[in-house]
């Protein structure tokens, strides 16, 4: 890491925006799940949690991203428990579906 050219604050703020994705990550991966919608409706809702939740995972992954501490792991748990909810709610939104 290049001290003269690291912004602490911004990188700061970055992470917490990707802590704030990990729980509506979260949030939308296990409320999908629980939603009496249509899975025409609620499968592409649950497929942008997945998305969201990578790309949380993802920023929270990187190296700069330790400014933040301890946190920076509650939100790769959360968005990675919401990505596995939503993908679980697509599954069973295909099951029930195609039955």
């Amino acid at each position: 890491m290049n001290d003269d050219f690291f912004d602490a604050d911004a990188t700061r703020r970055v992470a917490h925006r990707a802590v704030i994705s990990a729980a509506l990550a979260f949030i939308g991966g296990t409320g999908g799940g629980l939603v009496p919608l249509s899975a025409v409706v609620v499968i592409p809702l649950l497929l942008v949690a997945i998305v969201v939740a990578i790309s949380a995972i993802r920023t929270l992954s990187h190296a700069e991203a330790v400014v933040i501490g301890g946190v920076r792991w509650v939100g790769i748990v959360l968005a990675a428990v919401g990505a596995l909810a939503a993908l679980g709610a697509i599954i069973l939104r295909l099951v029930i579906a195609l039955s």
